[in-house]
């Protein structure tokens, strides 16, 4: 089913010493369609010479996600990991873990002793690691049920490294080990005590990781500022302690256009004795600022913090004294009313993919060998107008990236020498990042529906050619301002020639925006009745910046007895095949007002009306978690209606039990495939092959997933009433447990040849097949399938759609 903190979370005390330290401071290979170039430069590798320097995805592509009160809504977050996952990420930095404010994982009992309570904290934690990104845990800030400041000290010590050793073990106990955990978040910004107060409960945080899980990692202490005395004085506490442990030692970097500061914090290692210590940069960017308006921070692939800039910087990690950097951050969340205001993520707060998210998948493509490669022309010196080449000799992949981080176009030729296809013809695909492709930003000031994937959300394939066999590459890639180029060979057996692509199937929500009607509403702290359609699936009673988010709520009654209802009016009659019904899901307000008896409605005249669905005791009368997914019969409404008669969910305001009819979002799909995200928990009524079945632990989007494990096994979709000599196409996301054991997505029995694609990334992978019907062919065979290989794999989000 499709769905949808400042840097370290910092204090309003120190935004505001940053906020015054900044105000002290005062390509297209042809066939694709050619732009004008106002400079030149050339890129030349050698398939055959390598660098000897590895392009680690455990450098480049790891995120680090601040304290947004976004991340109160434990549903948030881990509903955006299928799309970081298919970013590519590999780890994500996770702080404010041990505050009060989001996970109450420290408490006291009511005889004063310590108690701990992991619940908040695993729904945050675990989705990411079933999704194959690896946490890097922050120990950051202080409960109250451990010290009085929640920037400061530890009453105790010791009660702090028991509270550390809890969480460690609780993680080991469900079998995570070897995972990072550092220290504090900026002590040097957002810590109250002493520096000898932070060395004692470095100390005892550290010994208590070690202790818990011994193939842990530690370290800290994730200063803001690299060269102050601060820093200065833990290196020299860590010179008198040789016995303290640090596997890492990790700072920020902002207003950079490099990681060279790497080989300073390196160098001071050295200087203590501890050189060769690994340093890690867990939070990077351009701006600090999240509010500086719509088109800023990393909002297009030309704002600072952009895409063209992270491209460039990232090269820069590789070879540099870094183990490992972080971008912040993942996820907006700074202003969740808003979807763009200069926040500095790679996907926006509802959960699309920005600019700068495209340059990172574009890496995660990158195979691990470094071409040597050579790069001329303005700017190259740099690297501004710059690139990489790799190569992958198990697969003969050849990738190159290229970028220009100037506001000026660039024409560049490329070389490629002692390539591996002189047996072979071999496809040349080219995908581009400007101010048009890949770039979620454009998309939404034109117009394009915020509550669905958009048109040129996903960097485009926008050349695709299969060449001559040959050892040899030339051509001419234009590369717009502030644009991303990538470019992937390898071995084909397809003829020479233009490869015709196809777009990935969109489907809208059909509500979107749609003017909504009710039997009662309340207007008020972020509640309104036009809420309902505005593709904000999520409640946030608390932000960073601006107003809470909220749906549309009723008026409220004083028992579950009562009748009300809203309608959307979607402007004119439009096939539907699902409704989507997403409950008020914030921390403290989880699945309140949703009904336990209800009727789901569609009409074309808004008079006479068909039930779609209707329950009587919805799920057995227990609180919804999640968004609720409804397979209907495929029919054309132009009104959908849904009516509470029995209320539940019960809420307190002002000290009272009260019962309301609310909904966050009420959104309405043609997916062209029943139970298309496996929504209802069940395979049915897909066919399933050999063994199958739906889970929630992986999932790309919403709640549940198909996994099949190992050959012989996956499910099939018969779909009827398709059109004659009628163009289709069937896609979803895929995930191979394992890198290289294959699961297919495929097409048969529609009057042509079957056809299916293989995927072998443990990434969560868009993935879809065009097909034309037969002449008298009225029905295809969709399905998910793996014929090879041990591996697990899960599929996702498929749809059936007609046109190419």
């Amino acid at each position: 089913m499709p769905l949808r903190v400042p840097p370290g979370s910092r204090s309003p005390r120190v935004l505001a010493a940053v906020l015054a330290l900044i105000a002290a401071m005062a390509v297209a290979l042809t066939p694709a369609p050619a732009r004008a170039a106002g400079s030149t430069a050339s890129f030349s590798a050698d398939y055959a010479t390598t660098t000897g320097t590895t392009i680690s995805s455990s450098l480049l592509l790891n995120g680090s996600e601040g304290g947004y009160l976004t991340m109160q809504n434990l549903h948030w977050f881990p509903q955006e990991t299928g799309q970081l996952s298919s970013i590519g990420l590999q780890s994500v930095r996770v702080d404010h873990i041990f505050d009060d404010t989001f996970y109450h994982l420290v408490n006291k009992d009511s005889s004063g002793n310590i108690t701990y309570d992991f619940t908040d904290l695993d729904k945050q934690i675990l989705p990411m690691v079933k999704s194959g990104i690896t946490p890097f845990m922050s120990l950051s800030f202080m409960p109250a049920a451990l010290g009085s400041d929640n920037s400061g000290p530890p009453t105790s010590d010791t009660a702090w490294g028991a509270a550390v050793s809890a969480l460690v073990s609780h993680y080991a106990a469900l079998g995570y080990t070897g995972w990072d955990w550092e220290i504090w978040n900026e002590p040097d910004n957002s810590f109250s005590g002493t520096q000898a107060q932070y060395d004692a409960m470095y100390a005892a945080a550290a010994s208590a990781v070690k202790a818990a899980d011994p193939t842990a990692e530690v370290g800290g202490p994730a200063v803001y500022n690299l060269s102050d005395s601060w820093t200065t004085a833990f290196l020299s506490y860590l010179q008198a302690n040789p016995s303290v442990p640090l596997d890492f030692f990790s700072y920020h970097s902002y207003f950079a256009t490099n990681f060279s500061s790497a080989a300073t914090a390196q160098a001071d290692l050295t200087g203590i004795g501890r050189s060769g210590i690994p340093v890690y940069v867990t939070e990077w960017n351009d701006p600090t600022s999240m509010t500086a308006g719509a088109g800023s921070g990393s909002d297009t692939n030309s704002s600072d913090g952009g895409a063209s800039y992270a491209a460039a910087r990232l090269y820069t990690a590789l070879g540099s004294d870094a183990s490992k950097v972080f971008w912040f951050s993942p996820v907006d969340g700074y202003t969740p009313a808003d979807t763009f205001n200069g926040d500095l993520g790679m996907v926006t707060e509802n959960g699309h993919r920005k600019a700068v998210g495209n340059v990172f998948w574009m890496y995660s493509q990158l195979a691990p060998s470094e071409l040597s490669s050579t790069v001329s022309g303005t700017n190259a010196g740099e690297t501004d107008v710059y690139g990489v080449a790799s190569k992958n000799t198990s697969s003969d992949e050849t990738t190159v990236l290229l970028w220009n981080n100037t506001a000026t176009d660039t024409s560049t030729s490329v070389s490629l020498t002692d390539l591996p296809y002189t047996s072979s013809n071999f496809s040349v695909t080219q995908t581009l990042v400007d101010s048009t492709d890949g770039n979620y930003y454009n998309d939404y000031t034109d117009g394009a529906n915020a509550d669905t994937p958009s048109p040129n959300e996903n960097a485009p394939v926008v050349s695709d050619t299969v060449q001559s066999a040959a050892s040899s590459y030339s051509g001419t890639i234009d590369l717009p301002a502030n644009s991303v180029s990538e470019l992937i060979l390898k071995p084909t057996t397809s003829s020479t020639g233009v490869v015709t692509t196809t777009a990935a199937p969109l489907y809208d929500d059909l509500a979107y925006g749609a003017p909504v009607t009710y039997s009662s509403t309340y207007t008020g702290t972020g509640w309104a009745a036009a809420n309902l359609t505005d593709g904000q699936d999520h409640s946030f009673e608390s932000a960073n910046n601006g107003s809470p988010v909220e749906g549309w709520t009723s008026a409220a009654h004083s028992t579950t007895a009562a009748t009300e209802w809203a309608q959307v009016d979607l402007g004119s009659a439009k096939t539907i095949d699902t409704v989507v019904l997403w409950p008020r899901d914030a921390q403290d307000s989880n699945g309140g007002g949703f009904p336990t008896a209800f009727t789901i409605a569609g009409s074309t005249d808004d008079s006479t009306w068909t039930t779609l669905y209707s329950a009587s005791d919805y799920n057995g009368g227990a609180t919804v978690d999640g968004p609720q997914s409804f397979a209907v019969s495929p029919a054309s409404y132009r009104y959908i209606k849904v009516t509470a008669t029995t209320l539940g969910g019960a809420i307190e305001e002002s000290g009272s039990t009260v019962y309301r009819f609310q909904l966050q979002q009420l959104a309405a799909y043609d997916m062209g495939l029943p139970n298309a995200g496996f929504e209802s928990g069940s395979t049915s009524p897909w066919t399933v092959e050999g063994k199958a079945s739906v889970e929630s632990s992986v999932v790309h989007s919403g709640t549940d997933a198909v996994t099949v494990t190992g050959a012989g096994n996956g499910v099939q979709y018969t779909a009827t009433g398709l059109s004659p000599d009628t163009t289709y196409t069937f896609g979803g996301y895929l995930r191979s447990g394992a890198t290289g054991d294959p699961v297919y997505l495929g097409v048969k029995g529609y009057g042509g040849t079957e056809t299916a694609v293989p995927v072998s990334s443990t990434q969560w992978t868009p993935v879809w097949i065009t097909f034309t019907t037969g002449a008298s062919s009225t029905s295809a065979t969709v399905y998910m399938y793996k014929n090879s290989g041990t591996a697990q794999a899960w599929g996702d989000d498929f749809t059936l759609q007609p046109g190419s």
